[in-house]
């Protein structure tokens, strides 16, 4: 699952003139048609519970010398989208995004998203729309701790429908986060939005990015710090489009790899083992920097050994 920080912004004809309504706990928002019911939620993970580990590494041989090494590696802990509180525009700074999803069957359902806000107070006011029908606004405490909002007894027909989640406009630095949505049964991870935007001029600077991203893998032959030969580096997981928040000025839209909560990814890689029957042990190692603060760093590595007698 990955983590979504989310600053978002309804379509540019949204209402702006709106009532501000601070939410308690367990009570009911206005400006809504359906009921509306937000509570903290301190389920696994919580607030900034990463965690990456190695589930699998294997050597797979396919002939004399032709070998290949299978690493599968699961991301145990929190994956979102994230919305960097947006940038300057003459119409306040906010993001938006878009999750598609497909029903079978006429059905009523709650729509449940689990989101933070780690930002000033007041919280910021967001929207939430079923295609082109507005189901309602919420805020959600700034406390650095994930709510459930959930929009109560939705109809859903058979279909393909669009889920829009986005920011009023707000002057003050935001960051949003939304790890999940579910509607009824189905679950979407934030971090799979088809698209995302903002309202500032500049296409760059519009929209989303994803936390965490481009976690590394390196194989080694050999131990790394006692004359192992590195043969494999690279970023591992699937691809999103994201905004790079790293820097504002610098901010740009880029491609960045991912692993979804609770989800795996495999990696096969080809590796000569040599014309001489000498022993190998063969090093996986995830995150080798330590770019990612995990609950757990013990699971980040494995080693396999191989003899060809």
């Amino acid at each position: 699952m990955l983590i979504l920080i989310i600053n978002f912004n309804p379509n540019s004809g949204a209402e702006t003139n709106y009532n501000v309504t601070s939410v308690n706990l367990e009570q009911n928002t206005s400006d809504s048609k359906y009921d509306i019911t937000i509570k903290e939620d301190s389920s696994y993970p919580s607030w900034e519970e990463y965690d990456y580990s190695i589930e699998n590494l294997k050597i797979i041989q396919k002939g004399l010398f032709r070998n290949y090494i299978y690493v599968q590696v699961k991301n145990n802990g929190l994956c979102v989208a994230h919305g960097t509180h947006g940038w300057f525009s003459l119409n306040g700074k906010s993001c938006w995004a878009k999750w598609h999803f497909t029903t079978i069957r006429r059905e009523v359902v709650d729509i449940v998203l689990r989101v933070a806000e780690d930002a000033p107070k007041p919280s910021a006011r967001y929207k939430l729309n079923l295609d082109f029908m507005h189901l309602g606004d919420f805020q959600v405490p700034a406390t650095n701790s994930w709510y459930l909002v959930n929009f109560h007894n939705v109809l859903i027909r058979p279909g393909i429908h669009t889920i829009f989640l986005g920011t009023y406009n707000v002057n003050q630095q935001r960051d949003y986060y939304v790890d999940y949505i579910t509607i009824g049964e189905k679950r979407i991870e934030g971090e799979e939005y088809f698209s995302m935007g903002g309202n500032t001029l500049n296409r760059n600077f519009r929209g989303l990015t994803i936390y965490p991203k481009d976690i590394r893998l390196q194989l080694w032959d050999g131990h790394p710090e006692h004359g192992g030969k590195l043969f494999y580096d690279s970023l591992i997981g699937k691809k999103q489009i994201v905004i790079d928040c790293s820097n504002e000025i610098l901010a740009s839209k880029r491609i960045a790899h991912y692993i979804e909560n609770n989800g795996k990814f495999c990696v096969e890689v080809p590796w000569f083992s040599g014309f001489f029957k000498t022993p190998h042990t063969i090093y996986a190692i995830l995150d080798p920097n330590d770019d990612l603060k995990e609950v757990n760093e013990n699971n980040n590595q494995q080693n396999i050994s191989i003899y060809y007698s």
